[in-house]
């Protein structure tokens, strides 16, 4: 996962300076993930012509464990760290989308990236078996994998030319499951273009 993100944020380093000059921008988003369970994500987006967007990231969410033989001495010690050390799920989802950017209107500060695709999701499930002779458990982990359709709308603030926030909706389906939640979260990069501030932001000067 860190060493992801310092991928991902090198590249966001590299394109912004070598993009200054042209409408086309690149982007690192970041930030948490409540489906179905809670976790985290990031993505590295570019945004061409200010138009059209196409995303390549990863999502992680922890999510109630689907057996319920947890051994007793886990079941305590969730309860007295409220739930931290609970064991759980884990939902991966690495994730290629492209879609559409939509203005509300002339003020361009605000946008709607609606993005779609397709996900590879790999859902590790956590369960225990007990162990007669030894008078105990044993902690074992499966792994179970999918093609998955990914819907991600965002609504994106992008008053500054490096920093903004997002909200977005989160819908992975595959023939396993359905996950679907909300997330929220930071852009990081250059998020808008200079030639749509410029547009934006200076006033026409009516002639005479």
């Amino acid at each position: 996962m860190k060493y992801l993100l310092a991928v991902l944020f090198a590249c966001t380093c590299f394109f912004t300076h070598a993009q200054e000059k042209n409408q086309n921008t690149w982007y690192l988003t970041t930030g948490f993930e409540f489906m179905n369970g809670f976790g985290g994500s990031v993505d590295m987006n570019y945004v061409f012509q200010d138009k059209y967007s196409l995303r390549l990231g990863a999502s992680f969410v922890y999510m109630d464990p689907q057996f319920d033989n947890i051994p007793p001495e886990e079941i305590f010690l969730g309860i007295v760290t409220f739930g931290l050390s609970t064991p759980r799920d884990l939902v991966s989802t690495y994730q290629l989308t492209g879609g559409r950017i939509i203005y509300p209107g002339r003020n361009k500060k605000s946008r709607f990236n609606l993005n779609a695709g397709v996900g590879y999701t790999v859902h590790r499930t956590n369960y225990y078996v007990e162990n007669t002779s030894e008078n105990g458990y044993h902690k074992f982990h499966s792994y179970d994998n999918y093609i998955s359709f990914v819907f991600n709308p965002k609504w994106e603030v992008v008053s500054l030319r490096s920093v903004g926030l997002y909200i977005s909706g989160s819908l992975v389906m595959n023939k396993h499951d359905t996950y679907a939640g909300v997330g929220i979260g930071l852009m990081l990069g250059k998020i808008r273009s200079r030639q749509v501030e410029t547009k934006d932001e200076i006033p026409s000067i009516p002639s005479k």
